[in-house]
Parts: structure tokens; sequence; C-alpha cells
């Protein structure tokens, strides 16, 4: 059966070529084996929030930790990024490779100290069994990451076998992402606009753009599908640096057909940071002409209190080109409320999660009561999501919000029907338009 071997020192790994010709020794004398393929959840996370040595401190604990999970003899290899492989041989029985399994994703769970910081991650673990799953190392291996794939769908944290007919599954993902890459190579994603306004006089003063994207063949793909895919394949910078960039070009369309001007307000996922968003607003800012008061960036709260050197430099630029910032989904983050202080941020935008309770349920009362006499103070500008209803918008005026967005103004909406709000002479004050990848 499998016994936990408690090590002394780092876990010393193999690599992918040593690993699958093990693999093809054990299978080729018909030994009972287990491929095991083990991906950390949100390790992605660390490396953007906290950064590159941070991550490789979790990652090196993690393979110290699985390590003790096998016997002596089995291999432990890190494939690429937060994959590991594992073989367990002699294995006769899932019930072993299930334990196998259930015995690492614990010791994964337990918090790694990273940057002098307690973080959390869990481990989605898929199965392969010789024989059985493959007739060959790489085909065993290939369907222990197909397991593993269908772990995190599940809702990750846990461990799955191999089961057929999941590759058709897979093979639906790739199409997807063959798909997007076509989409953004053929012109296919467009910008929605919803229209945002001051809650004290109801004159619109921003509009949130919003992605979307109709495939001929797959149809309306919705953002909580769409966001994902382009973070996980890599796409995400490809997809924001179009939404920038079409985004600034229909600002200079407005203003040069004579509509007021508007401030672009970008809502960025932290891989972005990382990866030429600087380089992406410098250029668009120097090409449209437009000044960098015309763009806001929305960013998450974890975002915004990351302190690694990465992401610190490209907020301290964003902020030396004149770019502003806003929280995105304020008050559902971790921080508290007087690091705020800290924060480059000049808007707070409440989580609907919030609004929606805000006539009814106390609770929500006080947090955005709370949340909008600390912004208040701090001289920030406060925008309520989600509205729908005229009590709502009566409740957020009397505690003191700025401004609304939600359906009781409008959904969301082409460019060519947003420009009819724009030349009436009361539906633009201040001129900003706000611009996020997805809601």
């Amino acid at each position: 059966m499998i016994r936990t071997v408690h090590m002394s020192g780092e876990r010393r790994l193999t690599n992918r070529q040593v690993f699958l010709t093990a693999v093809e020794r054990a299978r080729s004398v018909n030994t009972p084996l287990a491929v095991m393929l083990v991906d950390l959840d949100r390790f992605r996370q660390i490396n953007d929030v906290l950064g590159r040595d941070a991550g490789n401190q979790v990652l090196r604990e993690a393979a110290n930790r699985i390590g003790r999970c096998v016997r002596e003899g089995d291999l432990v290899c890190r494939l690429v990024g937060d994959e590991f492989a594992v073989l367990l041989e002699g294995i006769e029985s899932p019930a072993l490779a299930a334990a196998a399994a259930e015995s690492i994703r614990t010791e994964i769970n337990r918090s790694f100290l990273a940057a002098k910081r307690e973080v959390h991650v869990s481990a989605s673990v898929g199965i392969a069994l010789h024989p059985g799953d493959g007739d060959s190392a790489e085909e065993l291996l290939q369907r222990a990451d197909i397991a593993m794939s269908q772990a995190k769908r599940a809702g990750r944290g846990n461990r799955q076998f191999h089961a057929a007919g999941s590759e058709t599954r897979i093979s639906g993902k790739l199409e997807m992402e063959t798909r997007l890459r076509r989409a953004l190579d053929l012109g296919q994603l467009e910008l929605h606009y919803q229209p945002q306004a001051n809650l004290s006089d109801g004159a619109m003063n921003a509009v949130e753009v919003l992605l979307r994207w109709n495939d001929p063949v797959l149809g309306s793909v919705p953002p909580e599908q769409l966001i994902p895919l382009a973070e996980e394949t890599g796409l995400i910078h490809a997809v924001g640096a179009w939404v920038i960039e079409t985004a600034a070009a229909q600002a200079r369309a407005w203003r040069d057909a004579g509509l007021h001007p508007v401030r672009m307000c970008v809502n960025v996922s932290p891989m972005q940071l990382n990866t030429g968003l600087v380089e992406t607003v410098s250029r668009v800012l120097q090409r449209t002409g437009l000044p960098a008061s015309a763009f806001e960036l929305e960013l998450t709260e974890g975002v915004m209190l990351a302190r690694d050197r990465e992401t610190g430099a490209a907020i301290q630029a964003l902020r030396a080109l004149g770019v502003d910032f806003a929280i995105d989904d304020f008050g559902t983050g971790h921080s508290t409320f007087e690091i705020l202080k800290l924060l480059p941020v000049s808007t707070l935008k409440l989580d609907g999660s919030f609004v929606r309770g805000v006539c009814d349920k106390a609770d929500d009362v006080a947090i955005v009561a709370a949340c909008i006499s600390l912004a208040r103070t701090l001289g920030l500008r406060v925008v309520a999501e989600g509205v729908e209803t005229a009590e709502q918008c009566e409740r957020l005026r009397h505690l003191g919000c700025h401004d609304y967005q939600g359906y009781y103004i409008a959904r969301p909406m082409p460019a060519h029907a947003l420009e009819k709000l724009l030349t009436r002479p009361r539906a633009v004050r201040s001129g900003r338009v706000q611009l996020a990848l997805a809601k």
C-alpha cells in the first residue's frame, strides 16, 4: 500500500524524459502503475500579486510535500509551471492511487509561507491507470492531464480518474481557443457600452464598455467563459490590448465628432500588469493624441495591494503617465478600509451584491454606508454597480453615493446607440466613459 515517507531536505525532482522512460519501462513489463498529474490551483495569483520569487518558494515547498506523500522509489517530476507528475509503480487497485492523491491534496491544502505572508493554494489531481487508460507513457500522461482538467472544472481542489469520453470535452475547449484566436484576427470581437449617471441630478457622466464575442459557430460566448479562457491560454494580453486600442479609437472618434470628451476606465487582468500594459497604454495615447487623464484602470483589491517589483513598477509607471486607478467590486476583498489611504486610487466601485440589498438588508446598508463615508473622507469617488430600481437609487442618494450604473439606466448598447445619448444636452456633464473587459 502507499506509505508516507518523511524525508529530510528537498525532494530531488526528475525531468520529463526520465519520467516518461520510467513509465514506459514499467508499462512494457505489465507492471500495474498510476500516473498522476498535480496542478496547484490559484498559483498564478501568487506570482501576479507577490512576485515570482514568492512563487518559486511555494513550488519548492510543494515538491517537498508531494515527495513526502509517496514511497521513496516513486518518481516526482515538475513538468512545467505549477504542474507536477507522479509515477506510482505496483498500484494494484484504484483505491491505492486515490489514497495517494488524497494525501497529496491534504499536504498542499496546508498554508505556505511566501514573501513573509501566509498563502493558500489547493491541488487538482488527475489519475490515469495502467493497464486500461493508455498504451504508452505519453498517452498515460495525456489522459492524466485530461483527468486533472476535469478536476478543475468540478470545482478545483479534488481528484479525478480518467473517464472515457473526456477527450471529446477537451477537444471542445481547444476548439474554443482556436476560434478565439480567429476572432481576434478577423475582428469578430466587439465592445458594448453601459451608461453611468450622477445620483444628484441624473446626468449621464460615465459609460462602462463591455467585451462581447458572438462566434458564428459557438454563438454568444458569455464573459464568464471568455475571460478565463483568455487568461488560461495567454490570449488575455492580445485581447486586453485590442480592448484598449479599440476603445481609445472610439473615444477619439467621439471627440472628433464634437461630442463630449470621454474618459476610459479599463478593467485589466493582473496578468496584463506584468506584460506590456504600460507600453500598450503609452503607445495608444501617443497615436490617438488622447490625454492620459482620458484613462482610468480598474483593478481588484488584491492586485492593488500587491507589492512585488513587477506589479508595483507597472502601477507607478502608469501613474507617472497620468493614468488614474479604480478599485472594482469593492467590498468583496480581504483588505481593511484603512489600507485605502496607501493605494493610488481615485474611484471605488461598490459591488452589486451589496447594492441589491441596500433597501431591505441591514448588513448591506451598513457596509454600503461605511464604504461611502470612508471614500468621501479620503476624497474618492464612489460608483454603485448593479442598480435596478428607483428605490435603490433613492437610498444610495440618501447615503451620499456619487454615481451609479445598472439596468435602471440602460442595458449595454453598441457605440452607435450610445451616440444618441451623448448628443443630448444633459446626457454628459463630466464626460467619462468607462471600459471593462467583462462583468
